[in-house]
């Protein structure tokens, strides 16, 4: 979802199940609202093996992913609500008919003009910046509260 919106400009989320393209088969992700440090902490429990980062679109090292999952965790160790903030927002994404109204939407209205905008380059970060922001996703990726 995230992604999607930083990199591709379209708000668009997996759906948590769907039918494939020939209709014959229903493909359901039953954790899809889990949260990654609680799924974790099961594995880890009951000794199950964590594979982690096995996104198929990631050839390299994984650094988008990793690097909006750091923007994620800060912004919720600031904001504890976050997760249920997003949750809020990505449902109404995952209707049945959402992706056939935003390609008859895009396909009535086409492709904004022009370049896209692209915002200043960013300044370097401050002498420890980084220790902070891993320490903030480490915060927040402790399981807390009820979901």
């Amino acid at each position: 979802f995230f992604m999607s919106a930083l990199h591709n400009g379209v708000l668009r989320s997996m759906k948590t199940h769907y039918l494939i393209d020939a209709a014959d088969l229903r493909v359901i992700r039953p954790l899809a609202y889990v949260r990654e440090a609680e799924a974790e902490a099961f594995a880890e429990s009951n000794h199950l093996p964590v594979v982690s980062e096995t996104c198929p679109a990631c050839f390299e090292a994984p650094k988008e992913r990793y690097r909006v999952k750091c923007l994620l965790a800060t912004q919720e160790a600031l904001f504890p609500a976050l997760f249920q903030s997003l949750l809020k927002t990505i449902l109404p994404l995952t209707e049945p008919l959402v992706e056939d109204v935003v390609r008859l939407r895009r396909e009535a209205y086409g492709r904004a003009a022009g370049p896209p905008h692209v915002p200043p380059p960013m300044p370097p970060p401050r002498e420890g910046a980084l220790a902070e922001m891993e320490a903030a996703a480490r915060k927040a990726h402790e399981p807390a509260g009820v979901y």
